[in-house]
């Protein structure tokens, strides 16, 4: 699903920064362009941030804990 109609930015593609470590909306800004536009997105984006634990966001597997 796009999250961002200015820049046709997915949800997947917001997750997989989330995943690569991004913790903010502003992170997302600067890897996927998000909210640079209307910023309409940055609600959605930042709920989508919210469901990645902190330790994953930071690239520590909690597998091996």
């Amino acid at each position: 699903m796009y999250i961002c109609l200015c820049n046709a930015i997915t949800e997947g593609e917001i997750r997989r920064c989330a995943r690569e470590g991004a913790r903010s909306v502003f992170d997302l800004e600067q890897c996927l362009g998000i909210g640079v536009g209307c910023g309409r997105c940055r609600v959605e984006a930042k709920k989508i941030l919210q469901e990645f634990p902190a330790v994953v966001r930071r690239g520590v597997s909690t597998a091996a804990a």
